[in-house]
């Protein structure tokens, strides 16, 4: 199933991102992973890479806490903003690998989000066409 972009749940922007969002992507994580370190019993080097990786999630997820609870404190604040984009994502990344393989995995949130808001994706979209336009015209000019 492909996330629907008209959606009103669909995650575009990384200041969407919430503290439920945050709960079930590493719930479904944790789910994931949790069945690999109880198996790997027994067999040092499969239990540990399995309680690594658990371990790492874990801390990836402590920083989004951090960084989340920054941003409700300092809403205008770039760096905790960015800092919540960057650990989301991180997220996003590992929980993607699931995608299409369990019903639980939620297509419309748990997406890479690379703009912090609409203004930053404005901007980019602005830059980007500035870029294209003035490669166009050089590559004219060559002609």
């Amino acid at each position: 199933m492909i996330a629907d972009p008209t959606s009103d749940r669909t995650l575009r922007y990384a200041d969407e991102i919430t503290r439920a969002d945050q709960n079930s992507i590493r719930q479904f994580i944790d789910a994931r992973l949790q069945p690999h370190v109880d198996d790997a019993e027994g067999n040092q080097d499969k239990w540990a890479a399995a309680y690594g990786l658990m371990s790492l999630v874990s801390d990836i997820n402590m920083s989004l806490e951090i960084e989340l609870n920054l941003r409700e404190k300092h809403p205008e604040s770039l760096v905790h903003r960015r800092g919540v984009r960057r650990e989301w994502n991180r997220l996003a990344s590992l929980a993607g690998r699931w995608n299409g393989l369990h019903d639980g995995y939620d297509h419309d949130r748990w997406r890479r989000t690379p703009f912090l808001d609409s203004e930053e994706e404005a901007a980019w979209e602005a830059e980007r066409a500035r870029i294209i336009a003035h490669s166009e015209a050089d590559e004219d000019a060559s002609d």
